[in-house]
């Protein structure tokens, strides 16, 4: 479903990870403490749009959709997201998993 998608509002938790490897802009939040550093960091790195702690603002859900438009109304800022975002995980992370398991089985 994701895939299907031109951009996405997302807390800030691994769902962002998974995102990432779909390459879909996104506007995150967070609603738990241990999200906060996690989403701080990828905006940083303008892997995506932070919107802040959704605990702290009344106007959450207004801020999220205002942040939401920047993406719809900026193609050039979708795809430089999607790049970026392809860049941080490439979605392969399960094969290298699988072969590492396989090769520790004929290891052991």
């Amino acid at each position: 479903y994701m895939q299907q998608c031109e951009a996405a509002v997302s807390a800030g938790g691994t769902t962002l990870l998974e995102l990432c490897a779909c390459g879909i802009p996104t506007v995150c939040f967070a609603f738990a403490d241990n999200q906060l550093e996690f989403a701080e960091e990828m905006a940083e790195h303008n892997l995506l749009i932070y919107a802040g702690d959704v605990r702290e603002k009344d106007d959450a859900p207004h801020a999220i959709c205002e942040k939401l438009v920047c993406y719809t109304k900026d193609a050039g800022k979708r795809a430089q997201s999607f790049e970026r975002m392809r860049r941080l995980v490439d979605g392969k992370g399960a094969e290298r998993i699988a072969a590492f398991l396989q090769q520790y089985k004929r290891d052991v």
